[in-house]
């Protein structure tokens, strides 16, 4: 057992990690909104340059340009398609010119069409994998030599329970969102000597702002009545935990899948609760 004194010694030469991100520069995909924007916000906050991707023009991107300059860093906002590795290439390239080499990539862009399985075609599946999946592999694959050079990075890749539950009706979804997990374990253990840390994180049921008929009245109850603390979570309480994942205080976590779900568990679809 080690020595008392020598355990004293230890614990007073070990300086507290700082969990400020001050000078470092953020990639957020699908930050327009939702998630997305609150993870760019709260990035922000701990003082991250931010480069902002979205898929078209919105109302809201200057609105989140206020939020991120109010905080004192820089913003750098482009719409991107990221369905096309030219314009991808080329947006980080501008990132890049504009707030510096990337230290943070968050991965939260994403597609979530339904469509019934004997419906989907070979050109929908490319276009919710091509967005989903290739596109979080190029960015990770275009900003991680930079990370490799410095000896430090971050990629933070959002993927969703129906990785775990399945749903009808998004075979293309459901895998795409599996892949993601997989790739996340798949880029950490080749990334994790260079300093690079990749995990996942997966929101639960979060109340968000979504597009008309993407989630009906009876799912949402449906999800919720699998929800041990029985609400919907925050846009915040996944940007804090994409942010913990971001920060130095996360050094040693590499290769996990984070669930930010209010106790959702994914291996199991919890029965409706009775009342």
């Amino acid at each position: 057992m080690r020595d008392h004194a020598v355990f004293a010694a230890e614990l007073m030469r070990s300086a507290p990690v700082s969990a400020s991100l001050k000078g470092r520069h953020a990639l957020v995909t699908g930050a327009a909104r939702n998630i997305g924007a609150a993870i760019a916000v709260t990035l922000a906050r701990r003082g991250c340059n931010v480069s902002a991707f979205y898929r078209r023009e919105s109302s809201t991107i200057e609105l989140l340009r206020e939020l991120v300059e109010d905080a004192g860093v820089d913003f750098f906002g482009l719409s991107v398609e990221l369905s096309h590795p030219d314009e991808t290439a080329s947006g980080i390239s501008g990132a890049a010119e504009s707030n510096g080499h990337i230290d943070i990539l968050v991965n939260n862009a994403a597609t979530r069409p339904r469509v019934r399985i004997g419906e989907i075609s070979a050109d929908d599946w490319d276009a919710v994998l091509n967005v989903n999946v290739r596109a979080p592999f190029l960015l990770a694959q275009a900003v991680l030599p930079a990370m490799r050079e410095q000896g430090w990075g971050r990629i933070v890749n959002i993927s969703g329970l129906d990785a775990f539950w399945g749903e009808p009706q998004r075979a293309h979804v459901v895998a795409s969102k599996g892949a993601l997990i997989a790739l996340t374990r798949a880029l950490a253990n080749e990334t994790a000597s260079w300093g690079v840390t990749v995990n996942a994180v997966v929101p639960g049921s979060i109340s968000t702002a979504r597009a008309g008929g993407e989630v009906t009245a009876a799912e949402s109850e449906d999800f919720l009545g699998r929800v041990p603390m029985g609400r919907q979570g925050s846009i915040w309480d996944v940007a804090e935990a994409c942010a913990y994942l971001a920060s130095p205080v996360a050094g040693y976590v590499t290769g996990q899948t984070l669930l930010v779900t209010g106790g959702a568990f994914p291996s199991v679809r919890m029965p409706l609760k009775e009342g």
